[in-house]
């Protein structure tokens, strides 16, 4: 039920021809997280399109300057339509391709469980909560195998396929709905000391994982810690 909404919390019309979209009831406008159109003119047409010139094939933007309200209507007007008439198709907001992937996904589905449109109470925004994006979008952005960063992110999250997790979680979605995370501060302090244990019991092989001696704010740190776990995780 829940994956139900946040599923149509992200989808929204893609104009096309407009026929198969209507003005006040479908999502269609890129303006989240309803992607409706908020004006309630008596003069509104009943499809998108309405609104278009099948003539010139662009937007009637007379029709649409008088019947919506200003934003709306500079966000409508800069949409891209068909030029060959192509029929409207259901898209992905939150992926500049228009397709579901599942980092989008889980990050709207925190954003709605923070404001309570899951049927939970919501948490609100942190105030630390802005000043991790910078961090997540950093290990997001290394260049490094996918398998290392899902690691890295699996485990700042707690989110492992460890016995004791999967008996308290029950189901692969609990943590995004209960809320049971770690901070990636916290997180590297773990990784970091899980390094020196591997070190410490490989000291004589030649298993041993690099020191920390990486440059500052180049991103190694993260990779060394990732590398780190991973490599205990895989043994």
């Amino acid at each position: 039920m829940q994956g139900r909404r946040i599923l149509l919390a992200g989808l929204r019309w893609r104009v096309g021809n407009g026929e198969s979209i209507r003005v006040t009831e479908d999502p269609w406008i890129p303006q989240p997280h309803t992607f409706k159109t908020r004006s309630r003119h008596p003069d509104l047409p009943l499809t998108v399109a309405d609104l278009i010139d099948f003539v010139t094939k662009v937007w009637r933007c007379d029709l649409i300057s008088r019947v919506f309200d200003p934003t709306e209507a500079r966000l409508i007007t800069s949409m891209p339509i068909s030029q060959w008439g192509c029929p409207d198709r259901l898209m992905w907001h939150f992926h500049k391709q228009g397709v579901y992937t599942v980092r989008s996904g889980y990050d709207l589905a925190l954003y709605l469980k923070r404001n309570g449109e899951l049927g939970v109470k919501g948490d609100g925004e942190g105030s630390r909560a802005s000043d991790q994006t910078a961090v997540w979008k950093g290990i997001w952005r290394l260049r490094i195998p996918p398998k290392l960063r899902t690691f890295i992110w699996k485990a700042c999250r707690n989110a492992l396929a460890m016995r004791h997790h999967l008996i308290k979680r029950r189901c692969r979605n609990a943590l995004v709905f209960t809320g049971n995370r770690i901070q990636p501060c916290d997180a590297v302090a773990l990784l970091l000391k899980q390094v020196d244990e591997f070190n410490e019991v490989h000291a004589t092989e030649r298993t041993q994982l690099p020191q920390r001696g990486l440059p500052s704010g180049s991103g190694g740190l993260r990779v060394l810690c990732g590398l780190a776990l991973l490599r205990v995780w895989s043994s």
